[in-house]
């Protein structure tokens, strides 16, 4: 989990934010935390004198919780070595709260600078600019984070609680501690009492959690009130029980910490029916075409004149973004993946070179998406996993696609922030979105790039084809980039 934002973003904010930082003195803040505040990273951090790597990290760890390129396997220091990497690096982290008071107009209480002091230990400097479009707390610190629902905010901090992809106890744990300290001011060790956090890890088992949240935080020794549903392919969600095989439901007192696992009946499909064979195509150029003789998609024989994508697929080929699946076929009903929809993304852009760019990805082959997806990763569009992949073959979502074109938007100079963001509670299924998507859905659906599939269903989880894509992608260039 240590300093998740990645070197080449904490370096560029290093350098906007407190300059020559590596180089010089530790920066002087208006602000400072306490001694308490500073004995409890100590405490978290814990000390070791020898170098380590924690899951998902790149570089070395030792003291407390220092993590640098200069770190390196076998290293040994003292403990006064110990405690000046640790008067630099919070010196550092204090400059970067300060940042935030003047960037976003706080005058932050104690309490207050002390907890996001340690968010940003335990995170990195950068964490509220790099991750507000997908963290629910870093959105809620840049724009105001009290006005916020107290076990809303609790929550948004419980779920940052994974390294290399696995859920750890001790982050949830520390998550609740900075909540309390940054909404009630009561340290670990206090004798004043405030409201206690419990929570409930979830396994869908193979299914899609509500929210797509795997941690949930709940008032303790108050009823639960609402529990996330599940959802799995050809099966029925009967709710969640607990280690002991016990259904946990709403009414049930949130007393302790559980482990939910969520119980399925398999619901026999019905066999779709024999496909109809495609039409022929109509062999002369629609005159609604908008291309006439000139119809960009006239030699796929599955993309028709009468179908129903066949202006955006027009477009989209025409504009060199899309490529038929072979000369005759452009397989509109064929899912999107992930590197499919970074490629169309790097040729709008003008596919420029990536020349020096560093391959952060496990699984990332030197293929057809390989320069695209350095290029994505490069500035921010398209991010991988915890666990170093990228998975460029796995299908395309439509909330990762909006996301992607939010991003994207950002990176060409938008203000996404200041443009129209819808409100998703008219469709049923808003509460299936994952905390990471909603702020980009918000946008897509404000800026009319994505709509629902039905007036009440948005489908955030469901599959993008290159139909869909096409038609998105189509609405996002001419409607929103202006882009004819």
């Amino acid at each position: 989990m240590k300093r998740t934002i990645s070197l080449f973003l904490c370096l560029i904010l290093l350098l906007t934010l407190i300059p020559l930082t590596a180089f010089a003195d530790p920066p002087e803040s208006v602000q400072s935390g306490s001694e308490k505040m500073y004995n409890y990273i100590k405490n978290k951090e814990g000390l070791r004198l020898e170098a380590y790597k924690n899951p998902g990290e790149t570089y070395w760890t030792i003291g407390y919780g220092h993590c640098a390129p200069d770190i390196y396997e076998g290293m040994v220091i003292t403990q006064e070595q110990a405690d000046e990497y640790f008067r630099n690096d919070i010196a550092v982290f204090e400059a970067y709260v300060c940042k935030l008071s003047e960037r976003y107009g706080y005058v932050f209480t104690q309490n207050e600078f002390d907890a996001l002091l340690s968010l940003s230990y335990n995170f990195g400097s950068g964490w509220v600019e790099g991750y507000a479009g997908s963290w629910r707390l870093a959105r809620y610190v840049k724009n105001g984070f009290r006005s916020v629902d107290p076990l809303e905010l609790a929550d948004s901090m419980s779920v940052i609680c994974s390294a290399g992809g696995i859920i750890y106890d001790g982050l949830i744990i520390r998550r609740f501690e900075e909540a309390k300290i940054l909404l009630y001011g009561v340290y670990p060790g206090d004798s004043e009492s405030c409201p206690d956090f419990v929570y409930i890890k979830m396994d869908a088992g193979g299914g899609s959690i509500q929210g797509g949240n795997r941690v949930k935080a709940y008032y303790k020794d108050q009823p639960y009130g609402s529990l996330p549903t599940a959802s799995k392919d050809g099966y029925i969600f009967n709710g969640w029980l607990n280690e002991k095989g016990e259904k946990i439901t709403g009414s049930t007192v949130a007393s302790k910490n559980l482990s939910l696992t969520a119980s399925w009946t398999q619901v026999t499909p019905t066999p779709d029916p024999s496909p109809s064979p495609d039409p022929s195509p109509s062999p002369d150029p629609s005159p609604s075409c908008a291309y006439g003789e000139n119809c960009p998609s006239k030699a796929f024989a599955d993309v028709g004149y009468g179908f129903w994508a066949h202006d955006s697929i027009d477009y989209v080929v025409a504009n060199k973004l899309f490529n038929g699946v072979s000369t005759a076929s452009f397989e509109p009903n064929t899912t999107m993946n992930r590197g499919m929809l970074v490629t169309v993304l790097y040729r709008l852009f003008g596919s420029p070179s990536v020349e020096g760019y560093e391959n952060p990805f496990t699984d990332l082959e030197k293929n057809a998406y390989y320069d695209a997806i350095l290029w994505a990763s490069h500035n921010r569009i398209a991010n991988g996993y915890a666990d170093g992949t990228f998975r460029a073959r796995e299908t395309l979502t439509r909330q990762q696609l909006a996301t992607f074109l939010c991003r994207y938007a950002s990176f060409i100079g938008r203000d996404t922030d200041a443009e129209i963001h819808a409100d998703l509670s008219r469709f049923n299924d808003s509460e299936g979105i994952s905390s990471a998507y909603v702020y980009s859905l918000e946008w897509a659906v404000g800026q009319r790039i994505i709509n629902g599939i039905s007036a009440i269903e948005l489908a955030p989880a469901n599959s993008a084809t290159r139909a869909q894509v096409a038609t998105m992608l189509m609405r996002f260039m001419k409607n929103y980039l202006s882009i004819r």
